[in-house]
């Protein structure tokens, strides 16, 4: 997926961390078909109304659930980011904290950044693709994961 115009929309401010990592169910449109699917969202450093450092997409033919599971995804140029997200998280309120994360990176000493993640089942990402803008897709964040200090 290769965006082509980005934006949040969500009044909650995700700035407390380095880098955050958004697990979303995604739904995308296009003339042809629509698809659900799961993906984690990389933005080094705070998300503005620019393109996500990285996205990885769950390897599944339909979207699948974070609670509860550990999920594994390669986030392109990153590294491979691991979720653990506890189960009966999904029904957690907003900001409570549902599980935690690592990713395997270069980037940083010790080669693994850890994470907290947290419910959140509100902030939307939309992004808008192909030749002439004809496929759109949405993804709804059901947890984020802020980067821990080292």
């Amino acid at each position: 997926m290769q965006p082509v115009t980005f934006r949040v929309f969500s009044t909650y401010e995700y700035r407390i961390s380095k880098n955050n990592i958004f697990l979303t169910t995604c739904t995308t449109r296009s003339i042809l078909t629509d698809e659900t699917s799961s993906s984690a969202i990389l933005y080094a450093g705070t998300p503005s109304t620019t393109n996500p450092t990285a996205i990885g997409t769950v390897a599944s033919a339909r979207a699948i659930q974070w609670a509860g599971f550990t999920r594994r995804v390669t986030l392109d140029g990153a590294g491979v980011f691991e979720s653990r997200i506890e189960r009966g998280a999904d029904a957690l309120p907003k900001s409570e904290l549902a599980g935690y994360a690592t990713l395997e990176t270069r980037a940083v000493a010790g080669g693994k950044e850890e994470y907290a993640c947290f419910r959140d089942g509100e902030a939307t990402f939309r992004f808008v693709g192909g030749i002439l803008g004809e496929e759109t897709t949405v993804c709804k964040t059901e947890f984020w994961c802020a980067s821990l200090p080292a």
